[in-house]
């Protein structure tokens, strides 16, 4: 992408460049997103692990991306995902969400896929990890993680 002169790789390497080391957070993200894409409204969203999980299920329900923001258990990692789907299973007529889909950019891209990542949405039982989950990539690498931000692209979506 860095090579690229034009268009909208172009624009969002020229973006995002001076804070790729150093990262970012939500509002900037969404800066970044407007400065890409000025059309599509992007918003940035606070709160507790488990309120983000469900705001960020709500916001794939309705056909919105999720771009989300997690931190390993060790304090090691700090890494923004794109969740662009929900893995779950119907039972009684009901939908039980499993996992979220993303496509992580740190992670090989997917093959015969549309994700790369994986963020499980039940707990380990025994309460060791209370308050975090495991998130697979398609290498198999797992990591125990905690969201701490989303910013939900495209249309806004209530505050549940």
């Amino acid at each position: 992408m860095f090579k690229r002169k034009n268009g909208s790789g172009a624009l969002l390497w020229r973006a995002g460049v001076e804070s790729y080391f150093d990262g970012i957070d939500g509002a900037m993200f969404r800066a970044l997103i407007n400065t890409v894409a000025p059309h599509t409204e992007a918003q940035e969203i606070s709160g507790t692990h488990r309120s983000l999980i469900r705001q960020a299920a709500k916001a794939l329900e309705f056909g919105q991306l999720v771009a989300l923001n997690w931190r390993s258990k060790d304090g090691r990692y700090d890494h923004w995902v794109l969740a662009v789907g929900i893995e779950g299973i119907y039972c009684a007529g009901q939908f039980e969400a499993i996992a979220l889909l993303c496509l992580d950019p740190s992670a090989p891209e997917p093959v015969l896929s549309a994700y790369n990542g994986h963020l499980q949405l039940r707990e380990k039982r025994g309460g060791q990890h209370r308050g975090y989950l495991p998130y697979v990539t398609n290498q198999g690498l797992i990591f125990t993680v905690t969201v701490q931000e989303i910013v939900v692209i495209g249309s806004r979506v209530s505050e549940a």
